[in-house]
């Protein structure tokens, strides 16, 4: 397990050195890409996750952050645009556990590249707990289309993503335990 995660990090250094927007750095929320550009998120603990290539030549940058320093915000998903800087707040991967007694009520898997064949973006995979105490699935898509993100609710097999995961065409965010914020 982690000689494929070994392989992975060690060829995606090796695209992002070759790479103008591979990222060189990340340092106080900025973000420095290869051809000396770069792009202030203004966000707090900001990690570089993965990139996801385009028709016209610009990534989509996969980051995770806070916006706030000192609260009780759990890192959450970002996805850096060509074309409008940084979009939407979406979930971290892993399991969220309720604050007051420790119950599981939420689980993710996140995928990002080509997540379908021919059809590139970000998907999770998820369950969530609903007011009445029952494990309700879903899933949804942030496709790049037409070098657009677009918001899909959509139903993705996980063994669909799976086979892209394979062929080493999508990759998967490693999850995380957080507790629900107050």
């Amino acid at each position: 397990m982690l000689k494929d995660g070994l392989l992975i990090l060690i060829t995606s250094l090796f695209l992002q050195s070759t790479n103008p927007y591979g990222v060189r750095e990340i340092k106080e929320g900025v973000v420095y890409f290869n051809n000396n550009e770069s792009f202030d998120t203004h966000l707090f603990g900001l990690e570089y996750l993965g990139q996801i290539s385009t028709k016209q030549g610009k990534p989509y940058l996969v980051l995770s952050g806070t916006d706030c320093l000192y609260c009780d915000e759990n890192p959450t998903i970002r996805v850096l645009t060509p074309n409008n800087g940084l979009e939407g707040k979406y979930s971290y991967p892993g399991k969220i556990h309720y604050w007051e007694n420790d119950e599981l009520i939420y689980e993710s898997r996140v995928f990002f590249g080509e997540i379908l064949p021919n059809r590139k973006g970000i998907a999770w995979i998820q369950r969530e707990k609903n007011d009445q105490n029952d494990w309700v699935k879903s899933t949804y898509f942030l496709e790049i289309a037409n070098d657009e993100l677009l918001e899909i609710r959509d139903s993705i097999q996980i063994d669909n993503v799976l086979e892209q995961v394979v062929q080493q065409k999508a990759f998967e965010i490693p999850g995380k335990s957080f507790t629900s914020e107050p």
